[in-house]
């Protein structure tokens, strides 16, 4: 229920009445200060003792009335506007509640937890959260018009809610099995196709998976490509590349790592921190360095990461399990595959300072498919919640679905 704030206190008004309420109030609010001071005064008062709160306002006139109608015309023009966007953007920030919920068993006993938005008959749509490890996120939904996208969020396998969790689930949890989980999701919802999108670690599993069942993808949506490929691991896990740009976090990075380990390459790294991740009393933190450095290194503009203790865990152990074994994946699998995807609508979203996931490799995918719409935004980092990304994703989201209905 809308709320209006008054010098510290809320006055709450359900229905027609928090209509009538707010508008005498901001009417009378903006008089008073647009007007002469010593003409009108306005008295607030909340009912505390009946179940529909109420506002009584008394206003006292000592003089004429051309003094008084500008203001409050005045007032009235300006809350029926901001009282309109206010609301707007009290839905976007609230993040939407799935009209449907539910596990989905999967090979090797692993079940998938997954969540529906929108609405039934809409445009069928899923996308590929990050990591891997990180789990499903709702705010993927807000990027989305609800009202025509039947969109599926789920945690891939050993975070979020499926089972099993974490170190237990490492076992059987490669891409493949991964690729093999959307295609029985896909088949368990009833789409014939649906429109696949992800970033980061989310794009890698895209491509695998379009590549594989290109005849079920209806389009995708990438943002700040990576295709598991040496070179990204260099630039991110060995000294000269992301480093000279983060001195002072990939300094926090190293701590963990033996003297004689901070200086090899990406893989001695990788394996080191595998070693510290599987032992329990190293494991706290070996989850703090790992996770703290991408999460660093991921906006243009840095910002406190909010991560909670349990995904960045599965974060830490998940993502370095795979990198360990470059996803599965042989060399230039995704990029040398990509004519597999040749009729497929595609959007590539890469921030030009992405210090993730390196631009080239975005560039390189767009050069293997020349008919994908690429776009470089010019003043963003890795992360998706970049405010020209975001704006990014979404205009390409509509647009998608204007073309495919």
């Amino acid at each position: 229920m809308p709320n209006i704030g008054i010098f510290g206190r809320q006055i709450v008004e359900p229905g027609l009445g928090n209509l009538i309420g707010k508008t005498v109030l901001a009417v009378a609010l903006l008089a008073c200060r647009r007007g002469p001071y010593n003409t009108i005064q306005g008295h607030f008062m909340q009912s505390m003792y009946e179940r529909r709160p109420q506002i009584f306002c008394d206003v006292i006139l000592s003089t004429s009335v051309k003094n008084i109608i500008k203001p409050l015309a005045r007032g009235l023009i300006i809350f029926l506007t901001v009282g309109t966007m206010a609301k707007t953007k009290t839905r976007k920030a609230t993040n939407p509640t799935p009209f449907r919920t539910g596990f989905l068993s999967v090979s090797q006993g692993h079940r998938i937890y997954y969540e529906e938005f929108g609405r039934d008959g809409g445009t069928p749509g899923t996308m590929l959260h990050g990591g891997p490890g990180g789990g499903l996120n709702r705010k993927f939904a807000t990027l989305f018009d609800l009202s025509k996208w039947h969109l599926v969020l789920f945690d891939q396998r050993g975070c979020g809610k499926s089972t099993p969790f974490c170190t237990d689930s490492l076992a059987h949890n490669t891409t493949w099995d991964l690729v093999a989980d959307i295609e029985q999701l896909r088949t368990h919802l009833g789409f014939e196709t649906w429109f696949v999108s992800g970033g980061s670690w989310g794009t890698t599993l895209a491509l695998a998976y379009a590549e594989a069942h290109p005849r079920r993808v209806s389009g995708i949506l990438l943002r700040g490509v990576c295709v598991l490929e040496p070179y990204e691991f260099e630039w991110l896990y060995e000294q000269g590349g992301a480093s000279e740009v983060f001195p002072d976090t990939w300094t926090e990075f190293l701590k963990p790592l033996p003297p004689s380990t901070r200086t090899k390459g990406y893989r001695e790294i990788m394996k080191t921190y595998r070693r510290l991740l599987a032992d329990p009393k190293t494991r706290q933190a070996a989850v703090k360095g790992w996770w703290e450095w991408e999460s660093s290194v991921s906006f243009l503009i840095p910002v406190p990461d909010d991560t909670p203790p349990k995904q960045a865990t599965s974060l830490a152990l998940i993502e370095n399990h795979y990198f360990l074994h470059n996803g599965w994946l042989k060399p230039q699998q995704l990029i040398k595959n990509a004519y597999r995807l040749k009729g497929i609508p595609m959007t590539i979203i890469h921030g030009r300072y992405d210090m993730v996931c390196p631009v080239r490799t975005a560039w390189r995918l767009h050069e293997a498919l020349p008919e994908s719409k690429l776009v470089i935004v010019p003043n963003a980092g890795h992360g998706m919640r970049e405010p020209k990304t975001l704006a990014m994703i979404k205009k390409s989201l509509a647009a998608f679905t204007k073309h495919s209905n």
